[in-house]
């Protein structure tokens, strides 16, 4: 019996994935506009995953974040058919600056998944965007 505990506990805690920078409010609201340059930015939150350069000089560097996590119920035989699945949600800022490497803007975006398995299968998504 303890066994199949332990084997139960190690599906469950490896069922999850995560990736990338995850970008909190309040460290957003440390940068400044016209002020702010995008080495402060890579030196708060490290090397962006996106990066852009445009013909005026001006360019954008994005840091996207990801979590995915299998529903519990995926592990369970029968009621996996029935009520399994996995949940996620992803963040991605992007910065902009001018040509002279000073903030312009940050638009930030997030969305959020429910995938359901098995029998009766469905998924829901929502999305936001603010600035």
């Amino acid at each position: 019996m303890k066994i199949v505990f332990i084997t139960f506990l190690a599906a469950l805690v490896s069922a999850c994935a995560t990736s990338g920078t995850k970008v909190s409010e309040a460290t957003l609201t440390k940068f400044e506009k016209g002020v702010t340059t995008e080495a402060d930015v890579e030196k708060a939150l490290g090397r962006p995953q996106m990066q852009t350069k445009l013909m005026d000089g001006t360019q954008s560097i994005a840091y996207v974040y990801s979590h995915a996590q299998t529903k519990g119920a995926s592990f369970i035989p029968v009621v996996g058919l029935f009520a399994g699945g996995a949940t996620g949600q992803s963040n991605v800022v992007r910065f902009s600056f001018d040509a002279q490497g000073k903030l312009i803007t940050y638009v930030t975006s997030s969305s959020a998944v429910d995938v359901h398995t098995g029998l009766g299968a469905s998924s829901s998504s929502t999305t936001t965007e603010a600035k």
